[in-house]
């Protein structure tokens, strides 16, 4: 690594699975520190540059949790929007559990629903997803 202009750490081979965690790292240290922006920038650089689709996918996810953190619900889905049951693989669950926590921020609880139930169906039987579920309005 050699130091940036910002006084940060560059990483020598962004492609290489060593600088994924790296990055994957970076945005968990950021988030400790409540730097969200820094932790969104470590993420989005991670999507651009990584090669491995589980890692992709792994910060996807973190992205949109750091979004949802951040109270950009739009972005937070936007960021969800391409994601299919193929390429979230077993992160199915997780990201549907994320939508809907996206969409209750975003104040429309009956499409909340429907992504924890699809949350639910896609192998995240959490306690926490059934109180997420039973906390919804009646009408939702």
């Amino acid at each position: 690594m050699r130091p940036s202009s910002d006084g940060g750490r560059t990483i020598n081979h962004p492609s290489s699975t060593y600088a994924e965690y790296a990055r994957l790292i970076l945005a968990k240290l950021k988030v400790d520190a409540g730097d969200l922006e820094g932790a969104r920038m470590a993420l989005d650089e991670e999507l651009a540059k990584g090669k491995d689709d589980v890692l992709k996918s792994l910060a996807r996810l973190r992205l949109g949790r750091v979004l949802l953190a951040k109270g950009d619900i739009e972005a937070g889905l936007k960021s969800l929007s391409g994601v299919t049951e193929k390429t979230a693989g077993s992160f199915l669950g997780l990201y549907e559990e994320l939508r809907g926590d996206l969409l209750i921020a975003g104040k429309r609880p009956s499409e909340a629903r429907a992504a924890y139930m699809k949350a639910k169906e896609g192998g995240n039987p959490s306690p926490l997803l059934e109180l997420k579920i039973n906390d919804l309005p009646a009408g939702a």
